[in-house]
């Protein structure tokens, strides 16, 4: 297990059977996975990571977050780069998608989140399995790795492995 693996929270791969109707559906971002802990930016092997002033002036002091660094669709190399060596680029961006300490489902964390930090992603409910497929076609279709679900339901953040966090790269088929 990784250092930080214990205290973030991971998804699962979606497997055949598993509802998403309902669930609140994002691009799953390509790049390297990040946590704020409202001083510093670190890894998932907690690796302090020296963020440029363009994107720790905007992160707030004393908040957590847990977010990719990334470089936009098919920037993976250019995220991966920027973290390992501190060579950013204009296209580096870290965006949130979870606030740990905000209670609440994951649809009041992420809007709290939004209330304190800008970029953090955006979401769609997904109507359906067929919803599901159509959402991620279209990502798929346009460069991008995949798509996140997250439990309308689940109150908290979770930490390690959560049945509440889907990850879905590949295809989705009906069962």
């Amino acid at each position: 297990m990784k250092a930080l693996d214990r205290y973030i929270s991971l998804g699962v791969d979606w497997e055949c059977g598993m509802a998403l109707a309902n669930w609140h559906a994002s691009e799953k971002m390509d790049g390297c996975r990040l946590f704020w802990d409202g001083a510093n930016a670190y890894t998932r092997t907690s690796r302090r990571v020296n963020l440029p002033v363009h994107i720790r002036a905007t992160l707030p002091e004393g908040v957590r977050l847990d977010g990719e660094l990334w470089a936009g669709r098919g920037g993976f190399t250019e995220a991966r780069v920027a973290v390992q060596f501190g060579r950013w680029t204009p296209r580096c961006r870290f965006t949130v998608f979870d606030a740990p300490d905000s209670p609440g489902t994951w649809a009041q964390r992420i809007a709290e989140a939004g209330r304190l930090y800008a970029d953090c992603v955006g979401f769609t409910v997904c109507e359906s399995l067929q919803h599901a497929n159509a959402m991620l076609l279209e990502v798929q279709s346009a460069g991008g790795e995949g798509l996140v679900f997250r439990s309308p339901i689940a109150t908290g953040y979770e930490r390690g492995r959560s049945r509440h966090f889907v990850k879905v790269k590949g295809h989705l088929y009906t069962c």
